[in-house]
């Protein structure tokens, strides 16, 4: 199971969470600048090396065909201890 982390650690935190879990909040949003930070996390240097090297997986080694009208989801996941 995955673990979401919306917002800040907190109050709000504890609202959205209990929004999430009460099924009145189905989705979220985020800066693009925030996934970039995360690429770089997997040693990507910006967001067209991430985009070059999942595509380069997807289309060569999954055999799917990506282009720019692609959908591609995109998800946080810590690992519990």
């Amino acid at each position: 199971m995955r673990t979401l982390e919306l917002s800040s650690p907190g109050s709000l935190r504890d609202e959205l969470n209990a929004l999430v879990l009460a099924g009145g909040k189905t989705a979220t949003a985020t800066l693009l600048a925030e996934y970039v930070d995360e690429a770089e996390g997997e040693g990507y240097t910006d967001l067209a090396h991430w985009r070059r090297a999942h595509i380069d997986y997807w289309q060569n080694l999954e055999g799917r065909s990506v282009d720019d009208t692609t959908p591609v989801v995109c998800m946080h996941f810590t690992r519990a201890i």
